[in-house]
């Protein structure tokens, strides 16, 4: 598995009270601050150029800041709320996993990555106190997409099935399209191409009949081969 980060680079609307752009200009000594209950800065467009880097395992977040050491910077990525508690000094708080938010693209792609926007909003639990922001952390672990093979000119090779996005039917080299019995469904985790197959069980199958095989595809009955 192999990991990127990135980060916001803008904002819409006011922001935090004090000096809301440096919670976006990628400088750790530079903050966002504010001590209003429930502020919030909208963060959009971060640095992630969307190419395709491979397959999306793992989508997490994190902030750069301080404050009091009890109250919590709320991450809204979507509609569900991601808690932080910075320390009393400058520091990276833990990352939080969002790749399975209820409202989440499933799969994830590049290009969900490069449109996220998160609300980075304060919530105070105690006294008076401010809230300091320098930066919002997304780090995505991936792993690279293998090549697949290449079958186009053997003439030995009479159907290839790669279960590909999109795909999951279809015979790369022949006409022998497969039905699906049981709803089988696609998986991002595999060894070859973007997509496997994945079964559940309970009768769920992919499957040919012998009269829509190919003329001469291998042991079809009632044809030469």
């Amino acid at each position: 598995m192999s990991t990127v980060t990135y980060y916001w680079t803008a904002k819409t609307g006011d922001g935090w009270e004090t000096t809301p752009e440096y919670m976006y200009d990628n400088v750790l000594t530079n903050y966002a601050e504010t001590n209003n209950d429930g502020e919030y800065e909208d963060l959009i467009t971060n640095n992630c150029p969307g190419a395709d880097l491979g397959i999306i395992t793992k989508v997490e977040l994190r902030v750069y800041g301080y404050g009091d050491g009890g109250d919590w910077i709320d991450l809204y990525p979507f509609n569900t709320s991601y808690k932080l508690t910075p320390g009393t000094s400058p520091d990276w708080t833990a990352y939080v996993d969002i790749t399975d938010d209820d409202d989440a693209p499933a799969p994830w792609g590049w290009s969900d990555i490069q449109n996220l926007d998160v609300r980075v909003q304060y919530e105070k639990l105690g006294g008076p106190s401010v809230m300091y922001c320098a930066k919002v952390e997304m780090r995505v672990t991936y792993y690279t997409k293998p090549g697949t093979n290449n079958f186009n000119g053997d003439s030995n090779c009479c159907a290839l099935w790669s279960f590909d996005n999109g795909a999951l039917l279809t015979d790369d080299k022949g006409g022998n399209d497969l039905t699906n019995v049981g709803s089988v469904t696609q998986s991002t985790a595999c060894m070859e191409g973007d997509r496997s197959a994945e079964f559940d069980g309970g009768g769920q199958r992919l499957q040919i009949t012998n009269a829509d095989l190919d003329s001469g595809f291998p042991l079809k009955s009632g044809d030469t081969n």
